[in-house]
């Protein structure tokens, strides 16, 4: 066998990542809240080739005005509905959080100088501070834009800060294109104007001078800006986000509006992560730029004001806990050098990460319903949903 191809222990533990997150979300039912109503959205959409301009799923609010702001993930929810029924919704979780796995352990191997073993801890420690908000509805389909946003700006900055800045850094076109998206998704578009806007301020700080490449950013966040007008109601959009935010009785009645506590999960899982990763960075500050800490400290404080938050948090963890646990065990120039592994100890590989894959399948629709699982978990609806 190549040793190209050669699975090493690291593989392994990537394997492992990769098939916990497929297991989890693929053993987890559709919870009734955000899903069904969103997808019944999506299908008159499609079937009447228009954006519903009134509430027609509430009791009380019913032919009121409302704001479809989610209308393109509406359409994706129930072409995922009609495509494969509950199951089909679940595997678009699958997928989706697969792809944010691959996308935050790609960037976490990058600031940990490749070390893929350390890169699948810490993106294991986000990911699994995620899980609780893992419902099938628009934010589902936010994530992965916030993940590649977050890719795209921390390697733009690697190349234009780092040791030996290069002349050709990632191109920052993608930004506006994502944002025009992301404006038709889910109101979390704000957050991807938030990376780059503190990413500029924070560079600005630290070079004390506005720099060619900074100037490009602040073009490309400026026409990121203008892009999220470019949905069904324009700049109503902004409106519609600071209502959203500002609604009182969402703030007191709707659990996932309120601060997370030690009361809730979310609450203990959030207050933990602070405390462990604000302590390991304080250690680790030299290996921090004024960026990092206004994206670790800004997205520290929106968690903060509300549970629904707190996944934004976690996405963003995992780089920068692997630059801060790479920085404590330097002592080299490189990740530690495993070799070549021999003959067995390569096929024992090869059977665990084919057992892990294998596993994970037997987690997923409709596989699952032959495993002698909880009833909580055997079906594909939660059964609480009407």
């Amino acid at each position: 066998m190549s040793h190209r191809l050669s699975p090493t222990i690291e593989h392994v533990w990537v394997a492992l990542l990769l098939a916990t997150v497929v297991a989890t979300a693929g053993l987890l039912p559709l919870a009734p809240w955000d899903f069904w109503w969103h997808a019944a959205v999506g299908r008159e959409i499609v079937t009447t080739g228009a954006i519903p301009a009134t509430d027609h799923f509430s009791y009380t609010a019913t032919g009121r005005p409302y704001h479809y702001q989610s209308w393109l993930s509406e359409i994706i929810l129930y072409a995922a509905l009609a495509a494969g029924g509950p199951a089909g919704a679940i595997w678009l979780r699958v997928g989706v959080l697969l792809f944010i796995c691959g996308v935050l352990l790609s960037l976490s191997a990058e600031a940990s100088r490749g070390t893929l073993r350390l890169a699948a801890a810490v993106t294991g420690a986000g990911v699994a501070g995620t899980v609780t908000n893992w419902a099938v509805r628009p934010q589902l389909l936010s994530l992965p834009l916030f993940a590649v946003e977050l890719a795209l700006l921390w390697r733009w900055r690697g190349a234009v800060t780092g040791p030996r800045p290069i002349a050709t850094p990632p191109p920052l076109w993608p930004l506006p294109l994502l944002l025009a998206l992301w404006a038709n998704l889910h109101g979390a578009f704000v957050l991807g104007l938030g990376l780059p806007g503190l990413l500029w301020l924070g560079e600005l700080l630290q070079q004390q001078r506005l720099t060619p490449p900074l100037r490009r950013l602040a073009l490309w966040t400026g026409l990121a800006t203008v892009a999220v007008a470019f949905n069904p109601r324009g700049l109503g959009i902004v409106g519609y986000v600071w209502t959203l935010l500002t609604d009182a009785p969402s703030q007191t009645f709707i659990v996932e509006w309120r601060p997370p506590t030690l009361a809730t999960l979310e609450g203990r899982l959030f207050f933990t992560a602070l405390a462990a990763s604000a302590g390991l960075f304080v250690w680790q500050r030299r290996a921090f730029r004024i960026s990092d800490w206004l994206w670790f400290g800004a997205f520290a404080f929106l968690a903060s004001r509300g549970i629904r938050y707190v996944i934004w948090f976690f996405l963003l963890l995992p780089p920068l806990l692997a630059l801060a646990l790479a920085a404590a065990r330097k002592s080299g120039t490189g990740p530690p050098q495993l070799g070549t592994p021999k003959g067995s100890v390569v096929a024992v590989n090869a059977a665990l990460i084919s057992a892990f894959a294998l596993l994970a399948l037997l987690a997923t629709p409709p596989f699952k319903a032959h495993l002698p699982l909880p009833p909580a978990l055997r079906g594909l609806a939660t059964s609480d949903t009407p």
